[in-house]
């Protein structure tokens, strides 16, 4: 009887955990790795919804500005021979309403999002 009580509790708990694996929402994956702007530079308010990047560079991630440089000693200790410095990056996109308010997230890398 005892073996019974077992099997029955095992049983009831494995399809209450299928179950449950079922009842989670899918994700939706969509590539983001195209259509982004770049400046290598000192940007001021280049954060902002409304900023003019018109005359940025268009790239696709993966995008390594550092390695564009020339070689140089200066940059010896520090930087593999390559002008450091500060570069930005913007992407600009819409959001399906059904997405709004949710985690979006880039590989390992979560997006916040704000709605207005």
């Amino acid at each position: 009887m005892r073996q019974k009580i077992y099997s029955f509790s095992f049983f009831s708990i494995f399809i209450i955990f299928s179950f449950a694996c079922f009842s989670q929402t899918t994700r939706q994956k969509i590539l983001f790795d195209n259509d982004w702007k770049f400046f290598k530079g000192e940007v001021k308010n280049g954060e902002a919804v409304k900023y003019n990047d018109a005359s940025w560079r268009n790239v696709s991630l993966p995008h390594d500005w550092s390695i564009e440089g020339p070689f140089s000693q200066q940059w010896a200790s520090a930087t593999a021979y390559l002008p450091a410095g500060i570069g930005w990056y913007r992407k600009t996109f819409t959001l399906p309403q059904r997405m709004q308010n949710q985690h979006i997230f880039k590989k390992s890398l979560i997006i916040s999002l704000f709605t207005a």
